[in-house]
């Protein structure tokens, strides 16, 4: 098909100064990587004429350093909404003793005051004895009461020097 002056450029694309046709899409390579989608995805999607392109791509410092502030973003979002979750979880009565059992540790472990000595054993919740169910419950409500002394300690030693601020 011959292009002549009357052809109307409907597309971005059609017009003279837009990308060469070779060029590839580096914003929505940049999302891919950082949703962890692979280098072979990443070139088919976004128009990289060879692998090693994409790997070039990939190695850049400006591309790694964009693709972690993006991933960091998701992850944010995707922590907060897991957060609601367990709290609707741990709020509601009618929860099954495992799943208030899961959701408390979950919570522990991402907080970072789980330790790794008292992590989640190998089988799931359902294959679980009665004892060794009663074992995580304890090893759980120790945790939870190692850290809920840690707090109060940390803001009973903080308390007296919020009081004297305020008294000057």
């Amino acid at each position: 098909m011959t292009h002549t002056e009357t052809d109307l450029q409907l597309w971005p694309e059609d017009s003279a100064g837009s990308k060469a046709q070779g060029e590839p899409d580096a914003e929505l390579a940049v999302i891919l990587l950082a949703a962890g989608m692979s280098q072979d995805y990443i070139r088919v999607k976004c128009g990289f004429e060879s692998r090693r392109a994409v790997q070039a791509f990939c190695r850049d410092d400006d591309v790694r350093r964009e693709a972690q502030e993006l991933s960091a973003e998701r992850s944010k979002r995707v922590g907060k909404r897991a957060l609601v979750c367990l709290e609707e979880i741990l709020n509601t009565p009618q929860t099954d003793l495992r799943a208030q059992v899961l959701a408390i540790r979950t919570g522990l472990e991402v907080s970072g005051d789980l330790k790794r000595e008292n992590a989640a054993p190998v089988k799931s919740v359902r294959e679980l004895t009665a004892g060794e169910l009663g074992e995580l419950i304890a090893a759980t409500r120790a945790e939870l009461d190692a850290r809920i002394g840690r707090y109060r300690a940390d803001s009973a030693e903080k308390k007296p020097a919020r009081l004297a601020e305020s008294d000057s």
